[in-house]
């Protein structure tokens, strides 16, 4: 239970209106904090060292707060420094490695209240956004002066930008265009030492130093919180065109994707899902038999119809297919509303998932694993939906959970912890590894590093990056000085001090 005193201080500092403390704090609706219930003593994915079990995390926050401004924030992370609480900060709850959860408890800082107009700049293609700002909400906005922001995660109705460079987010056009590492020029920081930071430039080009706005980008608020962001925007591509093609299975669909980028054809994205993780989607183009792939061109209009002419042709004599959807903008955005869906259909099934892993590898190897990993499901009685990123070689891979018995929940996960190896044995990685209780609607997050085949699960940065302990002791360094009594979102990361 939090200090009177201290409870006290935060509503002198955030206002009560935006203050919930002790029982509130981890109540339903506003302030509900889970984002999933990961088991006690669920199985280790093979290759994972002894000892080190997936834990728990703790959902329960003391307080959350919900500041205004960067001052608040600066006198919150100053009073919780003073004091050695923990801070999470949140945005809106979207992503699955539980970046927002308090595994520690302590202190809640919400962004939701940093917001308010965006300040476009369009002559120098940049804007200056509130952390608390919805992704959709930015592009949208942008779009509406002639320009366009191109990262698009799944979850942009409702992700926050604050939230999307904690994660270093990508999206469906990120195989064209990038992830949001590569659109953020600058940013307002408060660090865990109670340091108002303003990091970059409003400028593409900007190299006086370390690069330190590029340190914060995908650092999950383990060492400060992201206030304000200034993003890079591009002109408005004149044209967009979207195709979707059904293929009998989504390994057919992933051979024909590595076929049209080996083709020399440059599409702004193309996905891949299955029939199982698309069972959940109703009305056209994504009901019926088969798997689905999306491919987009943007750009002038002519070069858009070139490209889907080239790829109609390409489709059709190599594989017997032609489109079952066609769009352009903005029926195109409409169009991706499905894609968009699918992890919430899943989850939002009676029985839910049983876990989920994120795999990365070449792109030309995509139909391999999604091979191995149909094998590995019609061998063990496991059911996987597969769907993700196929021109970057990026598979999300859910097991779908039919019961709640005990052997059923174990049979799940080690198939899919069988399906992580055999990604590490086709020279990829599994970045993520996550797991949940059947019947809820959300999964949770093991976030232990991995050895062996399956390096680099759990989602940890130490674990994505494999650094080695000479790396490792170099990360804690930084940690220790932009954060120096390890309060910032603290058991998150295999690094923390």
């Amino acid at each position: 239970m939090l200090e009177r005193e201290i409870a006290a201080r935060l509503a002198e500092i955030v206002g009560e209106e935006n203050l919930a403390a002790d029982g509130d704090a981890s109540s339903v609706g506003r302030w509900r904090l889970a984002a999933g219930s990961p088991s006690v003593g669920t199985p280790r994915p093979p290759g994972y060292p002894a000892g080190s079990a997936p834990r728990a995390h703790p959902q329960r926050a003391e307080a959350v707060v919900r500041p205004r401004s960067a001052e608040e924030v600066v006198q919150v992370v100053a009073l919780a420094r003073d004091r050695g609480i923990a801070i999470t900060v949140r945005g809106r709850g979207t992503g699955l490695g539980g970046g927002a959860v308090p595994a520690k408890g302590g202190i809640v800082v919400s962004t939701e209240n940093l917001v308010g107009p965006p300040e476009i700049h369009a002559d120098d293609l940049y804007v200056v956004v509130g952390a608390g700002m919805v992704t959709r909400d930015v592009r949208q906005a942008v779009e509406r002066a002639g320009l366009f922001y191109p990262v698009d995660p799944t979850s942009e109705a409702s992700s926050t930008v604050g939230g999307n460079v904690g994660e270093g987010a990508s999206g469906l056009r990120s195989l064209k265009y990038g992830s949001t590492r590569n659109y953020v020029l600058g940013l307002e920081v408060v660090t865990g030492d109670a340091k108002l930071l303003r990091l970059g430039a409003k400028t593409v080009k900007n190299v006086a130093g370390y690069d330190l706005t590029r340190l914060m980008v995908g650092s999950e608020g383990t060492l400060g919180i992201v206030t304000s962001v200034t993003l890079r925007v591009l002109p408005l591509p004149p044209d967009e065109v979207m195709l979707v093609l059904a293929l009998p299975e989504a390994r057919t669909a992933a051979e024909a994707a590595a076929r049209i980028m080996g083709s020399g054809r440059s599409p702004s994205l193309l996905e891949v899902a299955d029939r199982e993780s698309l069972s959940g989607i109703a009305g056209d183009p994504w009901s019926g038999t088969g798997a689905r792939l999306v491919v987009g061109f943007d750009g002038p209009r002519s070069r858009c119809d070139s490209e889907a002419s080239k790829v109609r042709d390409l489709m059709k004599s190599e594989f017997g297919v032609v489109p079952v959807a066609e769009a352009r903008r903005p029926d195109s955005e409409r169009l991706l509303e499905g894609r968009r869906a699918i992890l919430a259909g899943l989850l939002g099934r009676p029985q839910g998932v049983a876990g989920l892993a994120d795999l990365r590898m070449q792109p030309a190897r995509l139909g391999a694993m999604i091979g191995r990993a149909s094998e590995i499901g019609a061998a063990s009685g496991a059911r996987f939906a597969v769907w993700g990123h196929a021109g970057q070689g990026v598979l999300h891979l859910a097991v779908v959970a039919d019961e709640a018995a005990r052997e059923a929940v174990a049979r799940d996960r080690a198939a899919l912890a069988e399906a992580a190896v055999a990604c590490g044995e086709l020279g990829g990685v599994c970045r993520q590894w996550l797991v949940g209780e059947p019947g809820g609607a959300a999964a949770g997050s093991t976030r232990e590093p991995a050895e062996g085949p399956a390096r680099g699960s759990a989602g940890t940065l130490a674990g994505r990056l494999a650094l080695g302990e000479s790396g490792l002791d170099l990360l804690r360094g930084i940690k220790r000085v932009i954060d120096p009594k390890g309060i910032m979102n603290p058991g998150k990361l295999d690094y923390d001090i």
